[in-house]
């Protein structure tokens, strides 16, 4: 196979021409410097096809006229170079592979196809300053021609050169590949597709050398039929005054009577790389090793998938897909074929065909005779397909639905319905007539093709209508491509509008026929509404406010002068409007999603108002109210996002009596929005450290009930004012969390369900925010505390604050979603990560561990020598406690409690268990009694008790440091040193 340039890579880009080419200039003898005249200006040119290779451009021909080289592009663009003062030549290679000038025979002669071994060499290159023409022998031969100035050189298959020579012979050169020599691999699909489910496939496909004889087909068989043609109108076309193959109003002439017509009904699929080849502009041959082609059969490559889902490893062999992703579709335009030619045409592909597999000729595919698959094709005859019917394709008149087709019979467009012959209809609801649902009607401004059932069998087809009906539908037709497109849908007082298209058809034996079938118009406006992005807040917590409305004042005023037309035909009843949902703006609309729902409305209302009803008045239909149920959003796992765009379309119908089809829709984008759940939540100032932003939980619950300490367990919501009881709550091991420091358990949260406990160190636990069961009288049964573990408890052996006490802990708090309804168990799923959780840090401290005790006044407390020895009483107007937020309490026994009739020791301060004063170091402290607090019935006064204190004589009057231990009720032991002065007398 004919190597592509090297080159080709570096500009990416493939070009087209059909046959190879150069260009020098007129007159040999020219010395070059007189072209350099323009330098300029052909560098510019340089440039100019630089960047176009560069950009994607492909080059579709080569041209020369005159002075002027023309390069033209398949998008339809042209770059011109101009030769001043000279005038190019164009040199080419003729079918019969002799060099041309200008069209004139030269005697040189280049090789067609290389010897093996040979395929790398370009078929013309520069020797000695002319050019040279590959031989088939493999040498070049010098045509005589000198190479000066501007040249193009190259062929289909090996692409082009463009090059400029300066006056020193140095060249500046940009390589122009075309689109075979680009190929650098061309794979068939496992097997070929026929149109005729009949044919069986198998790898010992039976024939016994006869025409059409074939009963099964070779996996990468070729299918070709012959028909000889003769042109046989029915009546009905010779009234229409085709009388003759000279009147056929097609764009193909007809054949002669008596040609033969070849043909295919066999597909074959194909992918090329690179991927980007495009192959519609290549013809490709059959061609055996003999490198001879089957005459007259060329196929054609053309896409198939346009949209629509990725295909599955099934469907690659069945479908070719858009142009870019390298599959392609082949199909064989019918060709003709001289009468006194037929016969040996047929008997070469009689000969190839062979009665076994073995004894089949193998065939490459062959692009352009410039780049061949693997010999895989094997071609077999077939009897010519019928010509039996047609079909349109519709477009679907919702998201997710096939297109519907519309088929019909050749000439017999009738249908028995409803008792009697009726014309038959593109929208007609045929059920049990036909088998089929052919409810199909045609919108304007798109191009629609009618297609031959039996494509091979069609040789041509003229798509026309009444002159009335092209008039006032604007209908045009493309006679090449056999399509039609209507114009405009003038009808805006009823619907649906309708038309008769007539089909006049040639088949390939030549019968000419006439169909006629009736194309309904779709009543759908294609008047675009614009509506611009819609936010709602969905934090509503009263459930009959959440909702919103679209105005359908902006629907009607881009209807403009078909608004007439909308209010006569729309079905306003609620059951006739339709409304969907997408995250795409133009397709994949589905059903509502749980918990939104919409009608059309004269006004916005609550939805608890007697004011919120669809409307029946087309009249008073104003707006498009979305009510709004958090509690069932993503009850059906929908998967909707907050801050995401979403579409909604509400589709509009005509009335049963004006046919029940599409009026027109609307598409809103909407979005979704509600606070992140750190929003949700505010800490109460009253427990904050603002200074590192930390919540001070102190101890609060003082009943020890049958336990030797209170509780220290503290319950999460009672440090905030808001906050999600349903948001999930862990550990984040910031500093001490779950496992702390050390990597031992200092902490446990505890959900409390009712009577059922979840504790944060069970596996797979999952422990929510919880509820506020701290404050009085509160009857809340789901809530989650904060506590030590319960092997530390958070102190130690010796009653001091550890293993986690007053350790600042981080909390994370998660919901994936939003919901105002905290019992629903989804709700708006957060889009963002960071949307989803919420921490905060916490400690856990005792309100009287973190106090002090001090005297009342002053730095000491003074007593006299004289009471000392007798024992010196230190009374709550001497001595004092205060706790971490400076409130006093008394440290002397304060709460008068008799037992058996005698008082005992006691506190008021529900949070202390005991307090102990203690010797000092010098132990001048002999000893120190507490005295209980009394109460006086008759005066009715109670006394509070005191530390009465012993101690040793002393000559002078001393200081010293008395330990007094306060003892809570969570165990935590306060160990102070209050100065005491003793007064000497002397």
């Amino acid at each position: 196979m004919r190597k592509k340039y090297l080159s080709a890579l570096l500009f990416g880009a493939l070009l087209f021409a059909s046959a190879g080419t150069f260009t020098s200039c007129k007159d040999y003898d020219d010395d070059i410097n007189g072209l350099r005249e323009d330098v300029t200006s052909l560098q510019s040119a340089v440039t100019t096809l630089q960047n176009a290779v560069e950009n994607g451009k492909y080059v579709s021909a080569v041209s020369n006229n005159g002075n002027t080289i023309t390069f033209t592009y398949t998008d339809g663009t042209t770059t011109e170079i101009t030769l001043e003062d000279e005038v190019g030549s164009v040199v080419t290679v003729n079918a019969d592979g002799v060099l041309c000038i200008d069209g004139e025979p030269t005697d040189i002669k280049a090789a067609a196809d290389p010897t093996p071994g040979e395929e790398h060499k370009d078929q013309i290159i520069i020797e000695n300053n002319m050019w040279s023409v590959l031989q088939e022998d493999g040498t070049y031969k010098s045509t005589g021609i000198p190479v000066s100035g501007v040249t193009v050189s190259g062929s289909e298959a090996d692409g082009y050169t463009f090059t400029i020579y300066a006056s020193d012979g140095t060249p500046q050169t940009v390589k122009l590949p075309s689109a075979v020599s680009s190929i650098t691999e061309m794979t068939l699909g496992t097997k070929t597709i026929q149109s005729k489910e009949t044919y069986n496939y198998s790898d010992d496909y039976l024939t016994d050398g006869t025409e059409g004889s074939a009963v099964s087909v070779q996996p990468r068989g070729v299918l070709i039929s012959h028909q000889d043609f003769n042109f046989n109108p029915s009546d009905d076309v010779k009234t229409d005054g085709i009388t003759s193959a000279s009147k056929w109003l097609g764009n193909k002439k007809l054949p002669n009577n008596g040609d033969f017509i070849y043909a295919s009904p066999t597909q074959i699929d194909l992918r090329m790389d690179p991927v980007d080849v495009p192959a519609e502009n290549i013809n490709f041959y059959l061609t055996n090793t003999l490198n001879k082609d089957v005459e007259p059969v060329v196929f054609t490559a053309s896409p198939s998938q346009t949209d629509g889902s990725a295909m599955t490893g099934s469907e690659i062999n069945g479908r070719a897909a858009t142009t870019g992703n390298g599959l392609w579709a082949l199909s064989m335009a019918n060709q003709v074929v001289a009468k006194d030619d037929n016969e040996d045409v047929w008997d070469a592909i009689k000969k190839s065909e062979g009665n076994t597999k073995e004894a089949a000729v193998v065939y490459a595919l062959n692009a352009n005779h410039g780049f061949r698959s693997k010999y895989q094709l094997t071609v077999q005859r077939i009897n010519p397909e019928e010509l039996t019917g047609f079909y349109i394709e519709g477009i679907p008149t919702e998201e997710g639905q096939e297109n519907k087709t519309f088929n019909f019979k050749v000439e017999e467009a009738y249908v028995e319905y409803n008792g009697q012959d009726s014309p038959l209809k593109s929208d007609y609801l045929l059920g049990d007539q036909t088998g089929s649902d052919q409810n199909i009607s045609f919108k304007t401004n798109v191009e629609y093709t009618v297609n031959a059932v039996q494509a091979s069998a069609l040789y041509d087809m003229y798509l026309t209508a009444d002159d009335s009906d092209r008039e006032v539908y604007g209908l045009s037709f493309n006679q090449d491509k056999h399509t039609f497109t209507i114009g405009k849908n003038p009808d805006v007082s009823s619907i649906p509008a309708e038309f008769d298209l007539i089909i006049y058809s040639v088949a390939n034996n030549g019968e000419v026929k006439k169909t006629v079938v009736t194309i309904v118009l779709n009543s759908e406006i294609t008047t675009p509404a614009e509506y611009g992005l819609h936010e709602h807040d969905v934090n509503i917590e009263d459930y009959n406010n959440n909702y919103f409305g679209i105005d359908l004042a902006t629907m009607k005023t881009a209807l403009g002068d078909n608004l007439n037309q909308w209010m006569q035909n729309v079905d306003i009843n609620k059951d006739a409007i339709t409304f969907q949902w997408s995250t795409k703006a133009d397709k994949d609309f589905k059903a509502m999603p749980d918990g939104i729902t919409a009608m059309v409305v004269e006004k916005l209302s609550k939805k608890d108002s007697k004011d919120h009803a669809a409307v029946t008045d087309r009249n008073k239909a104003n707006y498009i109210q979305v009510d709004i149920d958090n509690s069932k959003i993503n009850s059906d796992d929908a998967g909707l996002e907050l801050d995401k765009t979403y579409y909604i379309k509400a589709t509009f119908k005509a009335t049963k009596e004006n046919g029940g089809n599409v009026l027109n829709s609307i598409v809103v984008p909407v979005e979704f929005h509600a606070p992140a759940l750190s929003e949700l939540f505010s800490k109460k100032d009253a427990y904050l450290d603002k200074t590192n932003d930390v919540i001070n939980a102190y101890f609060y619950q003082t009943n020890k009930g049958n336990n030797e300490t209170a509780p220290t367990a503290v319950t999460l919501a009672r440090y905030f004012n808001d906050f999600v009881s349903n948001a999930q709550v862990t550990f984040t091991n910031d500093k001490v969390g779950e496992t702390g420091e050390t990597g031992e358990t200092l902490f446990e949260l505890q959900w409390t369900n009712g009577t059922n406990t979840v504790k944060s160190s069970a596996e797979d636990a999952i422990v929510y925010f919880g509820k506020d069961n701290s404050v009085e009288d509160s009857d809340e049964e789901v809530y989650t505390t904060l506590d030590f573990d319960a092997d530390k408890a958070g102190i130690n052996d010796k009653n001091q604050g550890a293993n986690g006490y007053n350790e600042v802990v981080t909390i994370k708090a998660t919901k994936g979603y939003f919901n105002t309804d905290e019992a629903a168990i989804a709700g708006w799923n957060y889009a963002e990560n960071s949307d989803k959780e919420y921490t905060f840090k916490i400690r856990l401290m005792s309100p009287i561990y973190e106090g002090t005790v001090t005297p009342v006044s002053g730095s000491t407390i003074n007593i006299s020598a004289n009471d000392w020895s007798k024992g010196a009483r230190i009374t709550d107007a001497m001595i004092k406690g205060e706790d971490y937020n400076g409130n006093d309490y008394n440290v002397v026994p304060d709460k008068v409690v008799t037992e058996s009739g005698s008082y005992v020791i006691a506190w008021d301060n529900e949070q202390i268990d005991k307090v102990t004063p203690g010797r000092d170091k010098e132990n001048l402290i002999k000893r120190i009694e507490l005295a209980p607090a009394t109460y006086d019935s008759e005066a009715k006064k109670q006394y509070n008790g005191a530390f009465v204190v012993y101690g040793e004589n002393i000559t002078n009057t001393t200081e010293v440091q008395m330990p007094v231990t306060v003892k809570d009720v969570w165990g935590y032991e306060l160990q102070e040193e209050v100065s005491v002065t003793i007064q000497a007398n002397k």
